[in-house]
């Protein structure tokens, strides 16, 4: 009989311990929410744009982590096409209930309508890339904008809390 108590005790540490770990931090690329367009400005020069959105799962709390995880994703998946648009910009949200890996749009009616534009809370950060190179870096925490960094040479810029 002790020893079953010995073995619940063990029991419950380990998944204590194993319930604690936090997940290996993961980005999903939302493609039905991407677009791109074509237009002319005011003086007749066509422009391109695109946008990209995606979803960060187990999200680290280290702010520097946190940039070096969304940079070093888009270093590894921007490709010559994403580079050849005027302007390109990358929105990264974080998961939760309201933001899951899975977000669809929805228009339940005409006045409800969820779109990606009203989780502006989960939003973390967005990237502007300018004829294929950085150029600014907006990084939000609950809604709020905490910097906005011209990152033409400074990548990567730090967080300010």
């Amino acid at each position: 009989m002790k020893n079953l108590g010995a073995i619940f005790i063990n029991l419950f540490f380990l998944l204590t311990v194993f319930s604690c770990q936090t997940p290996e931090p993961k980005i999903y690329k939302l493609d039905y929410l991407s677009y791109s367009n074509n237009n002319q400005n005011m003086d007749s020069v066509e422009y391109s744009k695109k946008k990209d959105y995606y979803i960060v799962s187990g999200y680290p709390d280290n702010h520097s982590d946190q940039w070096a995880l969304i940079w070093s994703y888009c270093e590894s998946s921007m490709s010559e096409e994403d580079k050849a648009y005027n302007h390109y910009f990358r929105y990264f949200y974080r998961e939760t209930d309201d933001t899951p890996i899975n977000y669809q749009e929805n228009e339940k009616d005409y006045f409800n309508i969820d779109r990606i534009e009203n989780h502006s809370n989960d939003l973390i950060l967005r990237i502007e890339w300018q004829e294929g190179k950085p150029f600014e870096c907006i990084f939000v925490k609950n809604g709020e904008i905490k910097l906005i960094s011209k990152i033409c040479k400074e990548i990567p810029c730090k967080f300010q809390e």
